[in-house]
């Protein structure tokens, strides 16, 4: 079950993100027809003004119409279905009733070929003919980002391109419906290059995405890494400075009261009773050097000075007054900033030395 689950994750993220990049490209697309829903039919009645010495006026009237009515849903479409305004409608949903009122407006317009079409009047031909190529030019152009609008786009007006001049019949007309099929087909390589730099571009914005918040989950592990680092440095430093006062204190009061008991101030000591204290005194003096050990370890971990001397052999000092330069060594972790627990092997290795050299 579980090799089942991840075998069909990574195409399940697959179909997903295609999805999304359908839906991305379509809001595109829709966004160059935005102007459509003003400009087309004001072009649409300049067509007509242009056109009344040729065809009827109830033609002219029948044509503009389809164009307004079949402009009014695309107008809507392309306005309020965008990523983030129809965001809750289903991807297919929103591709197909996209598709299919790009695709009804593109029939009416289409319908010149057919309701404007002048038998006998070449001019009149050649000016719709003029009109649908560059129909199919400039719409190939707009809707380019989204599949589903380009194959309505060619399935109306390059089908109208093509097959509007056999009304005619001729030699000619069937040459300049052959030239049509050649020039769609074009169009339609062009068409296919401006898709794929789209779907190239909305690809290199996901991955920019994903960088980012793979960056941004790193930086959240890093920093949760740091605050769990310095929150151990911070127990480790307490518990080093409650060992320095719960266990430094009461072995120097110890060492303290064997000074006492070493002036008979409480009555005379014999021999044996000296060699007691001066095995508590070396015992004394052991723990507290163990403990400034621990102590100096910290220190040059954090990147700090120890005087190896006070470190070692400085409490069983036998001379009067204090050891000389060349008897003292100093240890600066200072100019690192990364003391390894090698580095620090070799510094507490090096303080053996130099206490077996005392």
């Amino acid at each position: 079950m579980f090799a089942k689950t991840f075998v069909t994750a990574e195409p399940v993220d697959a179909l997903l993100r295609e999805r999304k990049l359908a839906v991305e490209q379509l809001d595109l697309a829709l966004r160059n027809l935005r102007p459509n829903a003003f400009l087309m039919p004001v072009l649409a009645a300049l067509i007509c003004v242009i056109f009344r010495h040729w065809i009827e006026t109830s033609h002219l009237v029948v044509w503009f119409a389809m164009v307004v009515i079949t402009g009014l849903p695309l107008g809507l479409i392309s306005f309020r279905f965008d990523s983030a305004k129809s965001a809750a409608m289903a991807a297919r949903t929103r591709i197909r009733l996209s598709t299919l009122s790009y695709l009804v407006f593109t029939s009416a317009w289409a319908f010149m070929g057919i309701l404007l079409w002048a038998p006998g009047n070449d001019l009149n031909h050649m000016m719709v003919l003029m009109l649908l190529a560059c129909t199919v030019a400039g719409n190939g152009a707009l809707v380019g980002a989204s599949k589903p609008l380009l194959a309505a786009s060619y399935a109306s007006y390059g089908a109208a391109l093509v097959f509007v001049p056999l009304q005619s019949g001729g030699g000619l007309y069937d040459a300049i419906s052959l030239m049509a099929v050649i020039y769609v087909a074009y169009m339609a390589f062009m068409s296919r290059q401006i898709y794929l730099t789209a779907r190239k571009m909305l690809l290199l914005r996901y991955e920019k995405n994903d960088l980012i918040r793979e960056l941004a989950r790193s930086k959240a592990d890093s920093d949760v890494a740091r605050e769990h680092a310095e929150a151990a440095s911070r127990a480790k430093s307490q518990f080093l400075a409650n060992m320095s006062h719960e266990l430094r204190t009461p072995l120097n009061a110890i060492g303290g009261y064997v000074d006492l008991l070493e002036l008979e101030l409480r009555g005379p000591v014999t021999a044996a009773q000296h060699r007691d204290l001066m095995r508590i005194r070396t015992n004394q003096q052991h723990l507290l050097g163990l403990i400034g050990g621990v102590l100096d370890f910290s220190r040059i971990e954090s990147g700090r000075d120890v005087d190896v001397w006070r470190s070692t052999k400085s409490r069983r000092w036998s001379g009067t007054g204090m050891p000389s330069m060349s008897q003292r060594v100093w240890i600066s972790a200072a100019t690192s900033s990364d003391t390894s627990s090698d580095q620090c092997s070799r510094v507490l290795k090096a303080i053996t030395r130099i206490g077996s050299l005392n």
